[in-house]
């Protein structure tokens, strides 16, 4: 099980924040998914360099 609480979250298999996106997306702040989707960045980044 993924300790990260951030990764079980926004990136988990369920797509929990995709859920909440298409729930909320007109009431979420913008700085809230600008901050998102820096995380899925370095989630990416992080995928790609442990190779």
């Amino acid at each position: 099980m993924e300790t990260n609480i951030l990764r079980r979250i926004f990136f988990d298999e369920h797509q929990h924040w995709e859920a909440f996106k298409n729930k909320y997306g007109g009431k979420t702040q913008p700085v809230v998914k600008k901050e998102v989707e820096k995380l899925q960045i370095v989630e990416i980044l992080k995928s790609v360099l442990s190779f």
